[in-house]
């Protein structure tokens, strides 16, 4: 689903808005707390879907998927090892 250029969007409602790496806590932290003068703050995080997860990135199939148990058990050994 195409949103458009949603930062345009907000900013035309009188929000600062901000882009951040939504995979990245340092990046959305700064983005949180970032002097906004009296407006209200709009933070579009960017992610990738299922981001760390060999069969899950980017697989829309994953968006209500269910998983078997050798399935969650691979997922969480993927994204403890930082693997991918």
């Amino acid at each position: 689903l195409s949103l458009k250029n949603l930062q345009e969007k907000w900013k035309s409602f009188g929000f600062k808005t901000l882009r951040a790496d939504g995979h990245n806590e340092e990046a959305l932290y700064k983005a949180l707390t970032a002097e906004h003068e009296g407006q209200p703050l709009a933070v579009i995080a960017d992610t990738i879907k299922g981001k760390g997860v060999s069969f899950m990135e980017n697989n829309p199939l994953w968006h209500n998927g269910r998983l078997t148990d050798e399935q969650l058990k691979t997922a969480l050994s993927e994204v403890a090892n930082g693997k991918r």
